[in-house]
């Protein structure tokens, strides 16, 4: 009961620091002029309808590339968008098959796309808050999953906190599909959590429609030897493809490859491209990391091309490597790990794209407590510190560190180290070991995520 007690207020101090650090921190900046995470905040209710510089970051791209695939059918559309107007279209052609649907049902505007945003995260709050109560169950946290006013604790957390967590916000006030992609790796992880693997396959292949990173996780899944996430992916992501390919011509697909390499080569100086490519870009000046250019990419670099890809390859081999080692044990760190890693590879990689981060945050959090009561040791231990600094970084609008300039120009790596040092402490926290019981837990439904080890 001591337990339990002591549990369920860590769960609430919790809860107290995700509000009243995000308003301190915002309060703050606002005194020194700088837009902050409830300056967001108070834009959320609004509904843009496209009348304003926000709220159609994706739209506005997406439904000029759809009107340039009808109206001129046949003709390459990144040559014509991505080349010749310039316009930053950065999705691959079956991105374009949701707007089918929008335009069957005649939504396909601003305001709509807008209002499904809305839907969208409203769903990835509700998704959170199952999801904490789901971790903390399936890690063996019975003391806090046992009684209904710890389980309103949890549902709490992950509700609150995906509302104060400025990554998936932000996606609302720019109006950006990221959005999509945050939900549907939220609820993935519950489907693997409750052992529906399929569903995490169908769910990580409709994100691979709109971000070819994605595809990667079709490699993760053979890695694992998870034949019924690995078929459920290609069962998407394959009809997906030749749908777009009879509708829109396979040379859109290779007209898109050049318009990869031509991202890849250059990226993004600019302060909100938190990869390695953008780090290169700002420790070697080379372009204006205030301004947001609309109209083209950074300069091509050779040392900054090199860097990128080698990192890319790097992050990309940890997140297999660490999904290779891990076949045996429940996928979902491994699974979260990769989400990450993925991730961070691309040259291009904006604050939004991190949404994922959440559900590692609140995994890695869980997988702290669950080590507490069952090792021994205090509950404000120094793990928990850590991940809280890290949570500062990544969970709010701290532009103002992207003041540095010169020398401290390093300082604006920040973001991207501190989602580092969060997946290291999901790993190592992860990979603790247990103390030994005797006996040999049961095969049909670990005290992990539900998965068989075998």
């Amino acid at each position: 009961m001591n337990q339990t007690g002591s549990l369920r207020r860590t769960v609430w101090a919790a809860l107290i620091f995700v509000v009243v650090s995000t308003v301190v921190l915002s309060v703050l900046q606002s005194r020194l002029g700088f837009q902050n995470t409830l300056t967001t905040m108070r834009q959320m209710p609004v509904i843009s309808d496209g009348h304003d510089w926000y709220g159609k970051d994706s739209w506005q791209f997406m439904m000029k590339a759809y009107l340039q695939v009808h109206q001129h059918p046949g003709q390459d559309l990144y040559d014509a968008v991505f080349f010749t107007q310039h316009e930053k279209f950065q999705y691959p052609p079956t991105s374009l098959l949701f707007f089918e649907l929008f335009d069957k049902l005649h939504m396909l505007d601003y305001w709509h796309l807008n209002l499904f945003n809305h839907l969208i995260v409203l769903l990835t709050a509700l998704g959170m808050a199952r999801l904490s109560v789901v971790m903390a169950s399936e890690l063996g946290l019975e003391s806090l999953t046992a009684d209904t006013r710890s389980r309103v604790a949890l549902m709490a957390l992950g509700f609150v906190s995906t509302w104060f967590f400025y990554p998936v916000i932000w996606t609302l006030y720019l109006g950006q599909i990221q959005a999509w992609i945050t939900c549907a790796t939220i609820f993935a992880c519950i489907a693997y959590a409750s052992g529906r693997r399929g569903w995490a396959g169908v769910l990580m292949g409709i994100c691979a429609l709109i971000k070819p990173q994605f595809g990667l996780f079709l490699i993760w899944g053979l890695f694992r030897r998870d034949m019924r996430f690995v078929t459920a992916w290609l069962g998407v992501v394959v009809p997906a493809t030749l749908l777009a390919i009879s509708t829109y011509g396979f040379e859109q697909f290779v007209g898109y490859r050049h318009a990869l390499d031509y991202m890849g080569s250059r990226g993004e100086a600019y302060f909100g491209n938190t990869s390695i490519n953008g780090v290169m870009h700002r420790l070697f000046q080379n372009g204006n990391d205030q301004i947001f250019f609309e109209d083209h990419f950074a300069d091509y670099r050779p040392m900054v091309y090199q860097v990128t890809v080698a990192s890319a390859l790097v992050l990309i081999a940890i997140g297999l490597w660490w999904s290779f080692r891990t076949r045996k044990d429940p996928p979902l760190p491994s699974f979260l790990i990769a989400q990450l890693c993925f991730t961070a590879a691309s040259p291009i990689v904006w604050v939004h794209h991190y949404g994922a981060l959440l559900p590692l945050f609140m995994l890695t959090f869980l997988t702290i407590l669950r080590n507490t009561a069952k090792l021994g040791g205090q509950v404000i231990s120094k793990p928990l510190i850590v991940l809280a600094l890290t949570y500062l970084v990544v969970a709010n609008d701290n532009r103002i560190l992207n003041l540095a300039q010169g020398p401290f120009n390093p300082i604006q790596v920040c973001f991207l180290v501190a989602a580092g040092v969060a997946a290291w402490l999901l790993i190592r926290e992860t990979t603790r070991a247990e103390p030994a019981t005797g006996t040999e837990p049961r095969t049909r439904s670990r005290r992990w995520f539900g998965m068989s080890r075998g």
